[in-house]
């Protein structure tokens, strides 16, 4: 919520944009999401999918939509507790964001030169707002150490950091591979129109099978919606002082 891609707000390049709000987010308001349209019809569409009559009747505009209102839809919406929090709460979301982002700049600067670790590039024209703040796994920093191993200590000395946040890559994980859903097995993927059989193969995707498996590092970001140098200063310093010790770094047992 308010990261900003060349200027424009995320969720404002197309005509529809969703937003969850479930715990943990910047934006959190317990669980739902939010969703935003610059195309009236597509909002009214939206409406018609996921709401009760008792909305649609009063904001659909659109005769042959508002001949389509019934009763019998997927309803879709929150409860009105969570989108009156949510709503308020997006009275605070640049102050909160401005502290996520000088927080993991701050951090980000603080970890420069530490053996291990490399922040994500960032190019000129993004401005996250760090729900998440991305690492790489510098294996080269430190000769026969795992990420696992970098894990494991910086863990144990309480740095809030965890490997990858995918895990399996998700042309890997069990429902491309078994070609399972919820639609019955084989389906969507047995519906090509050209008849095709379609495969996920190990080493389709090497450079995210890579990150997954032995390079990506995160670190959450949402919780740093206020002054957190302390906590800063308290994490590089359980940085330096794991990879102070290769040698006993090289002696972790991962399970």
């Amino acid at each position: 919520h308010g990261s900003r891609y060349k200027g424009k707000p995320v969720g404002t390049q197309g005509h529809l944009g969703c937003f969850s709000i479930g715990s943990g987010k910047n934006l959190a308001a317990g669980d739902g999401g939010m969703l935003v349209a610059d195309d009236r019809d597509l909002f009214e569409k939206a409406l018609l999918a996921g709401m009760h009559p008792g909305r649609t009747n009063r904001e659909i505009t659109n005769p042959e939509l508002k001949a389509r209102i019934d009763s019998l839809i997927y309803t879709y919406r929150i409860n009105t507790f969570t989108a009156a929090l949510a709503l308020k709460q997006m009275d605070r979301l640049e102050e909160t964001n401005g502290w996520r982002r000088r927080n993991a700049q701050q951090l980000r600067e603080a970890l420069s030169g530490v053996p291990g670790i490399r922040p994500v590039a960032l190019p000129a024209d993004r401005d996250p707002a760090w729900h998440i703040l991305p690492w790489t796994f510098a294996a080269e920093d430190l000769p026969g150490i795992t990420r696992g191993q970098y894990l494991k200590a910086l863990q144990a000395e309480g740095v809030p950091i965890g490997g990858s946040y995918v895990g399996t890559p998700i042309h890997l994980r069990r429902i491309f591979q078994k070609k399972d859903w919820w639609l019955g097995r084989g389906y969507p993927w047995a519906a090509s129109p050209r008849n095709e059989q379609i495969a996920y193969r190990k080493g389709d995707c090497p450079v995210a099978e890579r990150r997954c498996a032995e390079l990506d590092l995160m670190m959450g970001g949402g919780w740093a919606w206020k002054d957190v140098s302390p906590l800063i200063a308290q994490i590089v310093a359980a940085f330096r002082k794991v990879t102070a010790a290769p040698d006993r770094l090289r002696e972790v047992k991962v399970g």
